[in-house]
C-alpha cells in the first residue's frame, strides 16, 4: 500500500507540472498583478503554458527516454539529458512567447527559472546523480518566496505549504530507493536558491 501511494505521489508531482502549479496559484492570488489579468485571458494562457510546458515535453521526453535506453542501450542518467534539453528549450519558448504578450515578470521569471534549472541540472548529472524532482519540488517555495520578498506579498502559507509538499515527494523518492538521501537535499536547496536568485537578482 505504501508503495503505491509512493508511486502515485511520483506520477502526479511530475517535474514538469509545477510551472502550471505556480501560475495558476499565482494567477488566482488576490493582489493586484494577478487581478489586472481578465480571467479568459488566465486560462487561455495556463492552458498554452500546459500544452508547451508539460504536454509537449513529458509526451517527447518520455519516447526518447524509452528509445535511448531500449535500443541504444544508453545509461539511464545520460538518456535523462536529452528529456531535459527539450524542457529547456520549451521553457526558454514559453518564456519569450509569454514576454511578447507583456505577462508580468512575476509569472514569467519562474518558467526562465525553470529553464536555468534544467540546464544546471544537466551539467550536474554529466557527472553526479541529483533528484529532478526535488529540484522541481524545491523550485516551487523559491518562486513563492521571491514574489513575498520583492512584491511585500504575504506568501507564508503558499511557502510552508510548498516546503511540505516539497517533503512528502522527497519522502516518496526515497521510499521508491530512486535516490540516496544527499541528493535529495542538494537537489531541493539548489531548486528553491536558484529560483529564487532569479526574482531577487534579475
Amino acid at each position: 500500500m505504501e508503495k503505491q501511494i509512493a508511486l502515485f505521489i511520483s506520477k502526479v508531482f511530475n517535474p514538469l507540472v509545477f510551472v502550471v502549479f505556480f501560475l495558476a496559484i499565482t494567477f488566482n492570488i488576490q493582489f493586484y498583478i494577478s487581478s489586472s489579468i481578465p480571467q479568459n485571458a488566465r486560462w487561455m494562457i495556463l492552458g498554452l503554458v500546459t500544452i508547451t510546458t508539460f504536454v509537449i515535453p513529458a509526451l517527447m521526453g518520455n519516447i526518447l527516454l524509452r528509445l535511448l535506453i531500449s535500443k541504444f542501450n544508453m545509461r539511464k542518467r545520460d538518456a535523462k539529458l536529452i528529456p531535459l534539453a527539450i524542457a529547456a528549450v520549451l521553457y526558454i519558448f514559453t518564456y519569450h512567447l509569454l514576454d511578447r504578450v507583456n505577462l508580468s515578470p512575476i509569472f514569467n521569471l519562474f518558467i526562465l527559472g525553470m529553464a536555468s534549472l534544467a540546464i544546471i541540472s544537466m551539467l550536474i548529472m554529466m557527472k553526479y546523480e541529483i533528484s529532478i524532482y526535488m529540484i522541481a519540488a524545491g523550485a516551487l517555495p523559491g518562486g513563492f518566496t521571491g514574489l513575498h520578498l520583492t512584491l511585500n506579498v504575504n506568501m507564508s502559507f503558499y511557502i510552508m505549504l510548498s516546503v511540505i509538499l516539497g517533503g512528502i515527494i522527497g519522502f516518496s523518492r526515497l521510499y521508491l530507493d530512486k535516490h540516496k538521501p544527499h541528493e535529495i537535499y542538494v537537489g531541493f536547496i539548489m531548486g528553491a536558491l536558484v529560483m529564487l536568485a532569479h526574482y531577487l537578482y534579475l
